[in-house]
C-alpha cells in the first residue's frame, strides 16, 4: 500500500467511485476506499500541479455538457467515500427497490441515509442516463 506522504507534494481529486492523488514526484496514487495504491505515473515532462489543472478543466467541460450528471454526482459526493460506493453497488444491485435499498444501506452497511435521499438519487440518476442517451443519440 503506498503513503502520499512519501510521495511529497499532492492535489486529490475526488471521483464518485474513487479519489486520485497526482504526486510531485510523478507517481498517481489512487484510492477506492481501501487504501492508496500506486495507479500511474504522470506523463514525461507534465508536472503534477499542470496535470492537476488539466483534470480540473476536464471535470468542468463534462459539468457543462452534462448538467443533470453533475446535479446527480453533486448529491453523492455528499457521502464519504467508502459510503458512495456502497450506495452506487445499492442501486446497481436492487434497481428501482427503494425500500430495499434504504433497507440495505440503514441495517446492514450503516450508511446513514434516508428514504427521501434514496429518492432524489433516484430521480438523478434515471435523468442523468437518459441524458446520456440523448447525448449518444445526437439528440442534445
Amino acid at each position: 500500500m503506498a503513503t502520499l506522504s512519501k510521495h511529497g507534494n499532492h492535489k486529490q481529486i475526488d471521483y464518485l467511485t474513487h479519489k486520485i492523488a497526482l504526486c510531485e514526484d510523478g507517481n498517481i496514487l489512487k484510492n477506492r476506499g481501501f487504501g492508496w495504491k500506486l495507479h500511474a505515473k504522470l506523463k514525461p515532462g507534465v508536472g503534477y500541479l499542470e496535470a492537476y489543472e488539466n483534470r480540473l478543466r476536464k471535470i468542468d467541460r463534462t459539468s457543462e455538457t452534462l448538467p443533470v450528471f453533475t446535479a446527480y454526482k453533486r448529491e453523492l459526493m455528499k457521502w464519504k467515500l467508502s459510503d458512495r460506493v456502497k450506495i452506487l453497488m445499492a442501486f446497481q444491485l436492487l434497481g428501482d427497490d427503494l425500500d430495499g435499498i434504504w433497507s440495505e444501506l440503514n441495517d446492514f452497511d450503516r450508511v446513514d441515509i434516508d428514504l427521501e435521499e434514496i429518492r432524489e438519487i433516484f430521480h438523478l440518476r434515471n435523468a442523468a442516463m437518459k441524458e446520456k442517451q440523448a447525448i449518444e443519440r445526437g439528440d442534445a
